[in-house]
């Protein structure tokens, strides 16, 4: 498909892309058994949820990132705080222990580190 194949491909009334970090991430699109039942504003809705689902899988994306270590792909001290918090707002109980260390050659080993040139 050429360049404007894909843009036209986008107007049509039954799909919409999802634009995410300055690119064309997916799309979404509905269809339906009757003929011409999409009109003009369905096209403004579903490009207007298509931003949302990419605004939301943006955010999940962030969160991930924020929660995880991407070099060991362990949780961070602040996923263990929000859930925590979450707990206690829905009334849970429970206690928890973290282990902090200076060196972290000692948990890890030397796989985790760094690479001289």
């Amino acid at each position: 498909m050429t360049v404007s194949a894909v843009h036209h491909a986008s107007l049509l009334p039954d799909r919409a892309p999802l634009f995410m970090y300055g690119g064309c991430e997916g799309v979404i699109a509905v269809q339906s058994s009757h003929a011409r039942a999409f009109r003009a504003d369905h096209q403004c809705l579903l490009e207007s949820l298509g931003l949302q689902i990419a605004t939301a899988l943006q955010n999940a994306h962030l969160y991930e990132l924020a929660m995880v270590d991407g070099l060991t792909g362990l949780f961070m001290r602040r996923y263990f705080d929000v859930q925590a918090e979450l707990r206690l707002l829905v009334g849970g109980t429970g206690s928890r222990a973290l282990l902090e260390t200076a060196s972290y050659d000692l948990v890890n080993g030397d796989s985790y580190k760094a690479q001289d040139p």
